[in-house]
């Protein structure tokens, strides 16, 4: 008499892992904190800004005192880090294909996106609204020729407005998967980076 196991006793150790999901692909807090400072706070970090107003001030005064100095120093030394970290991080930036580094600049950008857009993909609206899946929907429901991605976005508003689920779904899965290959590149490359640095 053969006896055979039911799927419940089955060894699960001996199955192959399976991948995450690729809703849980997220940047770590690191390279989240790095591509967010690139593409959102760079710019205010290197804005060297004028020295006229603490020269002026110098002139009026007589010669500045040392808290001048210091500050100017203090202030010299933010930006010639800012500037270093600005380079490294677009050397790594770099390293990546044309449509990864399209995904993450679309990740970070900075736009007023309709509220509705926001409340369904957050951060990820703008790679959103650039989805093949969106343009397609778009024209076939627009029945246009072309979809620009500013169309796209007020048809997509119009989507999550009339809780069209599926759309939604095609539109989010989409998203999440370009944003988890882009970031899951763009860490290979800094781990790499680093890597070269330690040896």
């Amino acid at each position: 008499m053969t006896t055979t196991k039911s799927v419940s006793h089955v060894d699960r150790s001996s199955r192959a892992p399976r991948p995450p999901s690729v809703d849980r692909l997220r940047a770590s807090p690191e390279i989240e904190d790095m591509l967010d400072w690139y593409f959102t706070r760079a710019g205010h970090d290197l804005a060297m800004g004028s020295n006229f107003a603490m020269l002026a001030e110098m002139a009026r005064t007589g010669i500045g005192g040392a808290g001048d100095a210091d500050a100017f120093e203090k202030r010299h030394d933010r930006i010639a880090a800012s500037v270093h970290r600005y380079r490294q991080v677009r050397a790594l930036l770099a390293c990546l294909t044309a449509e990864n580094l399209d995904v993450l600049s679309a990740r970070y950008e900075l736009r007023q996106w309709p509220i509705e857009l926001v409340q369904a993909f957050g951060r990820s609206t703008g790679v959103a609204v650039r989805t093949s899946v969106a343009r397609r929907l778009y024209l076939r429901d627009s029945m246009k020729k072309r979809a620009r991605w500013e169309s796209v976005s007020v048809w997509l508003c119009g989507v999550v407005r009339r809780c069209e689920r599926e759309t939604l779904a095609q539109v989010r899965l989409e998203t999440e998967a370009y944003e988890a290959q882009a970031i899951s590149s763009f860490e290979t490359i800094v781990s790499a980076a680093d890597h070269a640095k330690a040896c």
